[in-house]
Protein backbone atom coordinates (compact mmCIF):
# COMPACT_ATOMS: atom_id res chain seq x y z
CA UNK A 1 0.00 0.00 0.00
CA UNK A 2 2.67 2.58 1.25
CA UNK A 3 3.85 2.41 -2.54
CA UNK A 4 0.76 2.92 -4.13
CA UNK A 5 0.51 5.72 -2.14
CA UNK A 6 4.17 7.30 -2.90
CA UNK A 7 3.17 6.58 -6.77
CA UNK A 8 -0.31 8.65 -5.89
CA UNK A 9 1.43 11.47 -4.45
CA UNK A 10 3.66 12.01 -7.24
CA UNK A 11 7.15 10.68 -5.59
CA UNK A 12 9.79 8.66 -8.07
CA UNK A 13 9.81 5.15 -6.07
CA UNK A 14 12.96 3.50 -5.08
CA UNK A 15 12.59 0.09 -4.11
CA UNK A 16 14.07 -3.39 -4.30
CA UNK A 17 13.38 -6.21 -7.48
CA UNK A 18 11.18 -8.37 -5.42
CA UNK A 19 7.20 -9.37 -5.54
CA UNK A 20 4.91 -7.96 -7.66
CA UNK A 21 7.17 -4.56 -7.22
CA UNK A 22 8.42 -5.10 -10.79
CA UNK A 23 4.84 -5.32 -12.34
CA UNK A 24 4.34 -2.12 -11.03
CA UNK A 25 7.13 0.03 -10.72
CA UNK A 26 9.06 0.31 -14.12
CA UNK A 27 12.93 0.84 -13.23
CA UNK A 28 13.68 4.00 -14.71
CA UNK A 29 10.21 5.46 -15.53
CA UNK A 30 8.23 4.83 -12.54
CA UNK A 31 11.46 5.26 -10.26
CA UNK A 32 14.49 2.76 -9.83
CA UNK A 33 14.57 -0.66 -8.70
CA UNK A 34 17.49 -2.39 -7.04
CA UNK A 35 18.15 -5.87 -6.02
CA UNK A 36 17.75 -6.88 -2.62
CA UNK A 37 21.42 -6.46 -0.76
CA UNK A 38 22.65 -4.00 -3.35
CA UNK A 39 23.59 -1.59 -0.82
CA UNK A 40 25.81 0.38 -3.47
CA UNK A 41 23.08 0.66 -5.90
CA UNK A 42 21.01 1.85 -3.16
CA UNK A 43 23.75 3.90 -2.30
CA UNK A 44 23.90 5.79 -5.79
CA UNK A 45 20.37 5.98 -7.02
CA UNK A 46 19.52 8.13 -3.38
CA UNK A 47 22.29 10.56 -4.56
CA UNK A 48 20.92 10.19 -7.81
CA UNK A 49 17.18 11.04 -6.80
CA UNK A 50 19.00 13.74 -4.26
CA UNK A 51 21.20 15.79 -7.24
CA UNK A 52 19.06 15.34 -10.48
CA UNK A 53 16.00 17.63 -8.64
CA UNK A 54 14.53 17.17 -12.55
CA UNK A 55 15.09 14.05 -13.05
CA UNK A 56 13.22 12.92 -9.76
CA UNK A 57 10.27 15.33 -10.67
CA UNK A 58 10.00 13.10 -13.98
CA UNK A 59 10.00 10.13 -12.41
CA UNK A 60 7.47 10.88 -9.68
CA UNK A 61 5.12 12.39 -12.14
CA UNK A 62 5.57 8.99 -14.55
CA UNK A 63 4.49 7.16 -11.03
CA UNK A 64 1.65 8.97 -10.50
CA UNK A 65 0.29 8.18 -14.21
CA UNK A 66 1.29 4.65 -13.86
CA UNK A 67 -1.21 4.41 -10.38
CA UNK A 68 -4.04 5.84 -12.15
CA UNK A 69 -4.42 3.08 -14.11
CA UNK A 70 -5.28 1.20 -11.03
CA UNK A 71 -7.66 3.64 -9.60
CA UNK A 72 -10.77 1.43 -8.73
CA UNK A 73 -13.43 4.20 -10.43
CA UNK A 74 -11.27 4.04 -13.79
CA UNK A 75 -11.28 0.02 -13.78
CA UNK A 76 -14.79 -0.13 -13.19
CA UNK A 77 -15.73 2.20 -16.12
CA UNK A 78 -13.16 0.96 -18.28
CA UNK A 79 -14.99 -2.98 -16.99
CA UNK A 80 -18.75 -1.36 -18.29
CA UNK A 81 -17.71 -0.23 -21.66
CA UNK A 82 -16.34 -3.61 -22.56
CA UNK A 83 -19.53 -4.90 -21.21
CA UNK A 84 -21.49 -2.64 -22.79
CA UNK A 85 -19.53 -3.08 -26.24
CA UNK A 86 -20.15 -6.41 -25.84
CA UNK A 87 -23.76 -6.95 -25.37
CA UNK A 88 -24.82 -4.03 -27.62
CA UNK A 89 -27.10 -0.97 -27.02
CA UNK A 90 -28.84 -2.85 -23.81
CA UNK A 91 -27.78 -0.80 -20.81
CA UNK A 92 -25.54 -2.07 -18.06
CA UNK A 93 -26.91 -1.40 -14.23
Amino acid sequence: MALLEAMAAGRPILATDVGGIPELVKDGRDGFLVRPGDVSSLANRIRTLATDPALAARLGSNALQTVRAFDAEDVVTAYLEVFRDAGGEEEIL
